[in-house]
């Protein structure tokens, strides 16, 4: 399969650190979101480059060598999937009996 512009430009500099500049927790949601937007005949293709960005079972493999986040975007990434993190919270409470609200989330 053809390389990604970004792979390209991973491959002028080995050493480069090219960033996700989102919080890693909406990757797949935004690789789906564009898969789903391409054209029929260029989907396979981009969902293989774009799952090469970040590769979650061999972090090495990834194009990306880092990521970045802030609140706006953790909010953005809240408001992808609500049901999932309104579970992972209470689910992250149960497990943590006694613990401080602030404790727990600092």
């Amino acid at each position: 399969m053809a390389e990604s512009v970004l792979e390209r430009l991973q491959s002028t500099n080995p050493d480069a650190e090219i960033w996700w500049d989102s919080s890693p927790l909406i990757f797949d949601w935004w690789v789906k979101k564009n898969v789903d937007a391409a054209a029929a005949g260029r989907k396979k293709e981009l969902e293989a480059q774009l799952k090469r960005l970040f590769v979650w079972d061999d972090m090495g493999k990834s194009v990306f060598r880092g990521c970045t986040t802030n609140p706006p975007l953790s909010l953005t990434a809240i408001k992808t999937d609500p049901a999932m993190w309104e579970k992972w919270v209470d689910e992250t409470i149960k497990a943590n009996p006694g613990i401080q609200l602030k404790d727990l989330w600092w």
